[in-house]
């Protein structure tokens, strides 16, 4: 068994700003409703520790719930590796099932919501895990490949 995935908290960890937006789609989340604890990193200003990127990885690596809300606007680009870096740290991302369908082209990969995680056992955990990580790779969008399909959906409709 591997030894990292026996030790996660039962943790749902969110980094990011929380805005107006995010604040509702956390509240929609219902985390207080799961039992777990929810960890926010990002803003000094509201008393959450500030963390570089290579922390936060290893942050994914301790919990078993990543919250990733959708962005509302262009902005920061370093969000898109996200998904990847959770796939590659064994736990299970959770976000905006219209953002994550492109992530896993699997609608219920897709619609993993924190309640979904709570009952679970450590091995359906690990299993979730595994298939979100096996489905991101599959259908990686930032592949080469992926996007110009989806360049020449967008200029063909």
């Amino acid at each position: 068994q591997n030894t990292l995935m026996s030790t996660k908290e039962k943790v749902f960890n969110f980094a990011g700003l929380v805005q107006d937006k995010t604040k509702k789609w956390l509240k929609e989340q219902k985390i207080d409703e799961t039992g777990w604890e929810l960890k926010l990193y990002g803003s000094r200003k509201d008393k959450q520790d500030r963390v570089t990127e290579d922390q936060i990885v290893t942050l994914y690596s301790q919990h078993w719930g990543i919250l990733m809300a959708g962005y509302f606007h262009a902005g920061s680009g370093w969000w898109r590796a996200r998904p990847l870096q959770v796939a590659d740290a064994g736990s299970i991302l959770i976000g905006d099932p219209e953002e994550m369908i492109i992530y896993y082209n699997n609608s219920e990969l897709a619609n993993v919501k924190a309640m979904d995680l709570v009952d679970a056992s450590d091995k359906q955990l690990e299993e979730l895990a595994a298939a979100q990580k096996e489905a991101i790779y599959n259908t990686h969008p930032l592949d080469k490949q992926v996007q110009q399909e989806e360049i020449n959906k967008c200029l063909t409709s």
